[in-house]
């Protein structure tokens, strides 16, 4: 150890000395130096005895980290199939929410309206036979009318409509006409301006039922009377 070699370093030297001083000096003189020496010898003894008893601090081993544990191979597999389970459900239960979500768009664009839904609906009153007679002949009249002309653009900020002219030879400026579409009369508008195969209309808003309503592709008939 070094300690050790110091020490005996320290002696060899202090004895050097003492063979020095025993030809160099006399009396009192070399025996005070002598047991000065001794001393200062006795307390590097002491000083690496102490040195080599004081215990060593023992090395702090590292602490490992906690080993997760094993999970089998089956486990694995049931957590992996829970998990594959668990997202199909989240899907399908999307899947079903869209469904009833279109179908409830679906089931109000399809609403008819009755009088149970609709406290504006008007309930004709019952006809006699006359009557029902001469709305059959009208809607028959309605449906075999000849087409004058057919809407191409409507807007209604400015209440007026484009329409291409089918029959010029038959109709006039300031002339009104009913906008059939389907098997009925939706609506009278009256000619404004023809020029050429073109023309424009103007809707007469209080013949429409809840609201002008018109749309291209609309034919315009002259009204049966």
């Amino acid at each position: 150890m070094d300690t050790m070699k110091v020490l005996l370093g320290a002696i060899v030297g202090l004895l050097l000395g003492l063979v020095v001083l025993s030809f160099t000096r006399l009396g009192g003189e070399k025996d005070a130096e002598i047991a000065r020496l001794k001393a200062e010898i006795e307390r590097q003894k002491q000083s690496a005895l102490t040195a080599n008893q004081t215990p060593a601090a023992a090395p702090v081993a590292p602490v490992a980290a906690p080993e997760k544990p094993a999970v089998a191979p089956e486990t694995a597999q049931r957590l992996a199939e829970l998990e594959r389970q668990v997202q199909m459900a989240n899907q399908r239960q999307a899947e079903l929410e869209e469904e009833a979500r279109k179908a409830a768009d679906a089931a109000r664009a399809a609403e008819i309206s009755t009088p149970e839904t609709d406290p504006d609906f008007d309930v004709e009153p019952e006809l006699s036979q006359a009557d029902e007679d001469k709305r059959e002949k009208r809607a028959r009249q309605i449906v075999n009318a000849l087409p004058v002309g057919r809407i191409t653009m409507f807007n209604e900020e400015f209440n007026f409509a484009a329409f291409a002219v089918l029959r010029g030879d038959l109709i006039s400026s300031d002339m009104e006409l009913g906008i059939r579409r389907n098997r009925g009369i939706i609506g009278r508008v009256k000619v404004t301006s023809i020029e050429g195969q073109e023309g424009a209309v103007e809707p007469q808003r209080n013949s429409f039922f809840k609201g002008v309503d018109v749309q291209a592709g609309d034919e315009l008939i002259i009204p049966p009377l």
